[in-house]
């Protein structure tokens, strides 16, 4: 499968300055699931880390079984605010 994510990165210098987008260049762990992981100690189909960028980028993984569920940065190592968007259902798109 090779899903593809959009990555981000922003730095929030805090004192009423607003949050600042800046360029994203790091190996990130991803990980695909089979069902909704409901906290960091789900089991992952498979997890791997992969360079992410800013904007678009395509990951590869060899799974067993049917993944429905991607996680950016599954196991909690990075720090940020918000962490709900790390998750995503699979959309699986079919050749015309």
């Amino acid at each position: 499968m090779t899903p593809t994510v959009r990555g981000r990165k922003t730095f929030d210098p805090a004192g009423g300055i607003r949050p600042i987008e800046v360029p994203l260049d790091k190996m990130i762990d991803v990980a695909v699931y089979a069902a909704l992981p409901l906290s960091t100690d789900a089991a992952p189909l498979h997890a791997v880390k992969h360079q992410l960028r800013t904007g678009q980028t395509e990951v590869t993984f060899e799974v067993q079984g049917q993944p429905d569920f991607i996680s950016l940065d599954p196991f909690e190592r990075r720090i940020e605010a918000e962490r709900a968007d790390n998750i995503r259902e699979l959309q699986v798109s079919r050749p015309p």
